[in-house]
């Protein structure tokens, strides 16, 4: 495969039909997986959520309020041999619904 990851970013969407979870699905290519950020509710910076191999990452961390509905922003970048490679991934959104 002659796929450059250092020019690529990786395609996320997020599904949030059901209650007390939101579905960020990716694709990795030919990445060993990903480098998944957040940014929730009133927050203002991105912050590391979690490396995932395997589409999809199922996020299901209560809400900053409890019981509130909550938006949530996402982004993910490659990983390959164990470092971040290629761009940022366009931010997602998502409502988390208690």
């Amino acid at each position: 495969d002659s796929t450059d990851l250092s020019e690529s970013k990786p395609t996320l969407t997020v599904e949030d039909s059901q209650p007390g979870k939101l579905t960020i699905g990716f694709n990795k290519s030919i990445s060993h997986g990903v480098n998944l950020y957040t940014r929730r509710g009133t927050e203002t910076a991105f912050s590391f959520l979690a490396r995932d191999t395997e589409s999809p990452y199922v996020d299901n961390r209560p809400p900053l309020v409890a019981g509130a509905l909550e938006h949530r922003e996402y982004q993910a970048v490659y990983v390959l041999n164990d470092e971040e490679i290629g761009q940022r991934s366009d931010t997602v959104s998502g409502v988390f619904k208690p």
